[in-house]
């Protein structure tokens, strides 16, 4: 494996690597692929600087030491741990000794094409933004996914018919074992409603350019209210509150990931002026866009603690989402 690449200062843009630029990787398909972790990367990539992909990732590391900073989380790198990295999630490897271990990516569409159009991704937690999962996995989960990748390999070193069907499902099945382990220690989530999985996904569409509760319930074809109530039936937040959760966090990845003024994220973010921007942000921290940045900023630009989105306080939860989208109503 080539050595890490030096840190790099965070600069206006998180770098971007598509499952496009994976050009040397011998098993890949239409929005999949699957190599050793230990491949050399391509010359672009630098993964110990602050980076994300269009895809979804899967490292299971079978060796390996070091840290894991994904999104607002940092994880420690150990033998036999897997990370689930959300398509869209900044994050960076540090490793202190040469990993091994597979890769697999694979883009929304991928599951699309043979699953409802309200896709896997909405019905698993882990996979939405902000999500980041490391798993430290038993003898048995050792055992299956040994079984699963053999024969991921085995389907995409084949090239006849019904390969892309083989692979598909067995990323599914990999899944959602991983989705029963997950929930074993985290607890069940109920996001089986088909109501709450079109909202998750017209939220990722949406925003930050729609911010109005109004805007989903109409395009969902539902009240407000029994909007609310289907996802406080799967112990979400309402809907006010997932807009103001999103903004939030992805004001935090600005701010930690790069160096853009606070001004530039809050146009970014669709938000009236800087100003308002400051007071939604302080309200939900306690700290001003800068304070939060220098608290917060590595060398690499990566998260120093844990710190997941907070609501806004004193605002009410059923309100609409700060002013920034109240004109913005043209339809996605």
């Amino acid at each position: 494996m080539r050595s890490p690449a030096p840190s790099a200062p965070p600069s206006d843009e998180v770098a971007l690597y598509p499952l496009s630029s994976y050009h040397y990787v011998r098993i890949r398909t239409d929005g999949f692929h699957l190599f050793p972790y230990d491949q050399d990367e391509d010359a672009h990539h630098a993964p110990s600087v602050a980076h994300l992909h269009d895809f979804f990732q899967l490292i299971w590391l079978r060796e390996g030491a070091g840290e894991c900073s994904c999104d607002l989380d940092r994880f420690p790198i150990e033998n036999e741990t897997l990370f689930l990295l959300p398509a869209g999630s900044p994050h960076a490897w540090r490793h202190e000794r040469a990993p091994a271990g597979m890769a697999l990516g694979f883009a929304p569409r991928f599951l699309r094409s043979s699953l409802p159009q309200t896709g896997l991704a909405a019905r698993l937690p882990f996979l939405r933004p902000g999500n980041a999962t490391r798993l430290r996995l038993s003898q048995a989960m050792v055992s299956d996914l040994k079984r699963l990748f053999a024969e991921l390999r085995q389907e995409g070193d084949r090239r006849g018919e019904g390969r892309d069907d083989i692979l598909r499902s067995l990323v599914v099945i990999l899944l959602s074992k991983l989705r029963g382990l997950i929930e074993a220690h985290r607890g069940h989530r109920d996001l089986t409603r088909p109501l709450v999985q079109r909202f998750m996904l017209a939220l990722e569409e949406c925003l930050p350019r729609i911010q109005t509760v109004e805007h989903y319930a109409g395009l969902l074809g539902v009240s407000r209210t029994h909007l609310n109530d289907e996802l406080r039936r799967c112990g979400e937040p309402t809907a006010s509150e997932c807009i103001h959760q999103w903004l939030l966090r992805e004001a935090k990845r600005w701010l930690v990931h790069t160096e853009s003024p606070a001004a530039k994220i809050a146009y970014r973010l669709h938000f009236k002026d800087p100003s308002y921007f400051g007071r939604f942000f302080r309200a939900a921290t306690g700290l001003t866009p800068g304070d939060f940045r220098r608290q917060h900023r590595t060398d690499n630009g990566v998260m120093v603690s844990p710190s997941a989105p907070a609501g806004l306080q004193g605002r009410d939860p059923d309100g609409d989402a700060p002013d920034a989208g109240r004109s913005l109503q043209s339809t996605s």
